[in-house]
């Protein structure tokens, strides 16, 4: 997997208390008209596995999303709560 770093957060889990540091996201469906299904992984620092789960962009926010990566984590991360560090870097597309 490969993860983005977030600004930590601190969430609570059937494990425990974590800080989250980590994002990783996987489209899993898009109709490439109006919907898209994101699996997103949240992580430690060390990137060991804290939660995951899945956000929609349905047709109110599939137009908002312009199919980049960088695109794909902001919108999601801003779904979530989480600050995106702008210290990742992107490849083109």
């Amino acid at each position: 997997m490969q993860f983005k770093q977030v600004k930590p957060y601190s969430a609570f889990t059937s494990a425990g208390k974590v800080t989250v540091e980590n994002i990783n996201l996987q489209s899993v469906l898009d109709n490439l008209v109006d919907n898209v299904t994101f699996k997103y992984t949240l992580a430690d620092k060390d990137c060991a596995i804290a939660c995951d789960g899945v956000v929609v962009l349905g047709p109110d926010t599939y137009s908002t999303w312009d199919a980049t990566d960088r695109g794909a984590y902001e919108i999601v991360c801003k779904k979530l709560g989480l600050e995106l560090l702008p210290a990742n870097i992107f490849k083109a597309g």
